[in-house]
């Protein structure tokens, strides 16, 4: 449980975190971060509602962020202009394979986990 409050604090503080639930691993220092099509929740930011949205939306994907893959599968989650992300994002080690992955998902860019920047398609 401490690793969903890190999460929670670091899209406050960093703007933006990703988390394995099942193997714990936390804001990974390497690869890249891809998100998956059709899994995005979009609302506005409330620091006060932050954790129950993360609640809400862990609870309604579950089934996929339990899912056999457990090293690929993160919950993420990131603001901007004033609207709180949370998402599905698979953690992709090769930089061509993450952007293949992202083209495939109609993404607009991917996370680079290592210098902490987007990098736009």
């Amino acid at each position: 449980m401490s690793n969903l409050i890190n999460f929670k604090n670091s899209i406050i503080n960093d703007n933006g975190a990703s988390y394995n639930l099942l193997t714990g691993q936390f804001n990974p220092s390497t690869g890249y971060m891809v998100s998956m099509q059709d899994h995005e929740s979009i609302t506005v930011f409330n620091k006060e509602s932050l954790q129950y949205e993360i609640c809400r939306y862990v609870r309604a994907k579950a089934e996929l962020l339990m899912a056999g893959i457990v090293d690929v599968h993160f919950l993420g989650g990131w603001l901007d202009k004033g609207n709180l992300y949370l998402d599905i994002s698979i953690h992709e080690l090769d930089l061509n394979e993450a952007l293949r992955i992202a083209k495939n998902n109609n993404q607009l860019a991917i996370f680079d986990c290592k210098n902490k920047v987007s990098i736009y398609l």
